[in-house]
């Protein structure tokens, strides 16, 4: 539910500014407001046993799946309608478990199938 106002509120926003303006402050204030809980979890991880894979995939999580979604979700509100958005944000999740299942490493059970139907009623509701 708060996703859902956070896309209407930057619907308005990204009228506004550009979506790099929001984003770049929406990212300062994140770091700023998670930084006391998170010093201390980064202060103990080992850099030093960290492999370049694992820089790789911790990159490509941040950059690529998190900051690239949030920089694309203000990028196609200046040209879509935020239920249209709203609509591939809330189905990620089950293209994200098809590929799993299609790479092998997840399986179809019930409770991912009642949650698919659960997505997709939620996004015919919503529209």
């Amino acid at each position: 539910m708060s996703y859902s106002i956070y896309i209407i509120i930057i619907k308005k926003l990204t009228d506004k500014y550009h979506p790099f303006t929001f984003i770049r402050w929406l990212f300062l204030f994140g770091f700023l407001l998670v930084l006391p809980f998170g010093f201390q979890d980064l202060k103990a991880t080992p850099l030093e046993t960290f492999t370049p894979y694992i820089y790789f995939s911790v990159f490509f999580i941040v950059v690529g799946a998190t900051f690239g979604t949030y920089v694309l979700n203000p990028l196609s509100l200046r040209y879509l309608k935020a239920s249209t958005v709203s609509t591939f944000i809330y189905i990620q999740p089950v293209i994200a478990g098809l590929f799993a299942i299609i790479m092998g490493s997840d399986a179809i059970t019930a409770v991912k199938l009642i949650a698919s139907t659960l997505i997709f009623a939620g996004v015919y509701l919503g529209n």
